[in-house]
C-alpha cells in the first residue's frame, strides 16, 4: 500500500482551506486510504489556524502545525 503525505504551507487563506482539503481527500482516496495532510500555519494574522483545527477534528488523517512566528519564504539565490 502506498502512503502519501501532503504538506501545505498556509498564510492568509482561511476561505480556501476547506475546499482544498475536500478536493485533496477525494483525489488521495482514489490512490490510497493511507494518506496524511499536514497544514503548516505560518503565523497568519487571519483565522487560518482555527479553520485548520476544525478540519483536523473532522479528519483523523489531517494535522496542523502552528508556527510561533512568520518565517516566510527562504530567500532564493539565482546565479546567472
Amino acid at each position: 500500500m502506498i502512503k502519501i503525505s501532503v504538506v501545505i504551507p498556509v498564510y492568509k487563506s482561511p476561505e480556501s482551506l476547506v475546499e482544498l482539503h475536500e478536493r485533496l481527500v477525494i483525489t488521495l482516496l482514489k490512490i490510497t486510504n493511507d494518506y496524511e495532510i499536514l497544514f503548516v500555519n505560518d503565523c497568519s494574522p487571519l483565522n487560518d489556524w482555527e479553520v485548520i483545527n476544525e478540519i483536523a477534528k473532522k479528519d483523523k488523517n489531517t494535522k496542523g502545525i502552528n508556527l510561533s512566528r512568520n518565517y516566510g519564504k527562504r530567500m532564493q539565490l539565482h546565479l546567472l
